[in-house]
């Protein structure tokens, strides 16, 4: 792994507002194929750290200071703890979405029927997002962070709990597509998790705030 391309590198960052200091003094370096956990109190600010990176801090808010790194062109696939898919859009249909505009119709719905059916949702293609239950959605959600990064690229997954509202046979079968998609497509993925036995088995590093 030492030899792996890195893909993020963050030194000595810290985050904090008027009020409260969220992050002080954060390292943290990311390699293709390589995984890292997050696991610590409500309120620590570990979704601040994961919008920090996705891009989707208001930094009006917050004073930061440190150094953040992205491999250029690095394709980032955020899957919030809160699924958020388009109610009207049917689950293919919300998969799809980010591989309109980077595949060909043809394969965005070949592809997006395969990561649905690799999650264990062939079956609910064609159900709008209200008709599923929340472990469904969420898995939902994974099917478009991963079809998306699969498409090429260097790609960072970013999840907050992806495990959750998951039966025991979903959340492994997550951590299998997880271990699958950083040692065959070479990504990188950085999870926020309570359940710190399924980071261990998947991270090289847990890190706490």
């Amino acid at each position: 792994m030492s030899n792996s391309k890195s893909l993020l590198s963050i030194k000595n960052l810290s985050i904090e507002t008027e009020q409260l200091r969220l992050i002080k003094n954060f390292n943290l370096e990311l390699k293709a194929g390589e995984c890292k956990g997050i696991s610590a109190p409500t309120g620590t600010g570990k979704t601040t750290l994961f919008n920090y990176i996705a891009g989707l801090l208001p930094q009006k808010e917050y004073t930061i200071t440190g150094e953040l790194v992205k491999a250029p062109d690095l394709k980032i696939a955020y899957v919030f703890q809160e699924p958020r898919l388009i109610p009207g859009l049917s689950a293919l249909k919300n998969v799809m979405l980010p591989l309109e505009n980077i595949l060909e119709p043809e394969r965005a719905i070949s592809a997006s029927r395969i990561w649905l059916e690799r999650f264990k949702l062939s079956n609910k293609a064609d159900a709008l997002p209200n008709n599923l239950s929340g472990g469904e959605q969420q898995r939902v959600n994974l099917a478009r962070a991963f079809a998306y990064l699969a498409a090429g690229g260097d790609g960072l997954l970013l999840l907050d709990e992806p495990f959750a509202s998951q039966d025991e046979e979903n959340a492994q079968n997550i951590q299998s597509l997880i271990k699958e998609m950083l040692f065959m497509q070479k990504k990188s993925a950085l999870i926020i998790s309570h359940d710190k036995d399924m980071l261990a088995q998947i991270c090289s590093e847990v890190h706490g705030f």
